[in-house]
């Protein structure tokens, strides 16, 4: 059926009239979807900054210790998980554990970990918190 219209409108001239009308409010339709993507894309960026810059985990090299501090995102403990230099993981006062601690400490190598100054009170999923530890 479509087919027909579009013939219908093609023979008459119809179709071209159609197009000029129609070009116009499709452009301003997708301009304004342009303009505003911008804001959502720099809001983006702009909590993915503020997260990198928020580190809450720090590695000293030489003492081998895994540093928690501030509210603790999982996802950068989880990074240390298999890193066999990691010889001790302790967090300082005022270090808030996650919400979800699944497989926080997953793959560990570490010989000491001291969690005796983290605020564990709103942590509610420990799923193998401690799975495949190595020590």
């Amino acid at each position: 059926m479509c087919y027909n219209i579009t013939y219908y409108f093609k023979q008459e001239g119809y179709f071209t009239k159609f197009r000029r009308l129609i070009a116009p409010i499709i452009a301003l339709v997708l301009s304004g979807c342009a303009v505003q993507s911008p804001y959502i894309s720099l809001g983006m960026f702009a909590a993915a900054k503020e997260k990198q810059t928020t580190a809450t985990v720090s590695f000293n090299e030489g003492t081998r210790t895994l540093t928690l501090k501030g509210k603790v995102v999982a996802e950068e403990v989880q990074k240390y998980n298999k890193n066999g230099n990691v010889k001790t993981i302790i967090a300082e006062e005022g270090t808030v554990s996650p919400k979800r601690c699944d497989n926080l400490f997953s793959w560990s190598h570490a010989l000491k970990i001291d969690l005796s100054k983290a605020d564990t009170s709103k942590v509610t999923y420990m799923h193998q918190m401690f799975s495949h530890f190595f020590s």
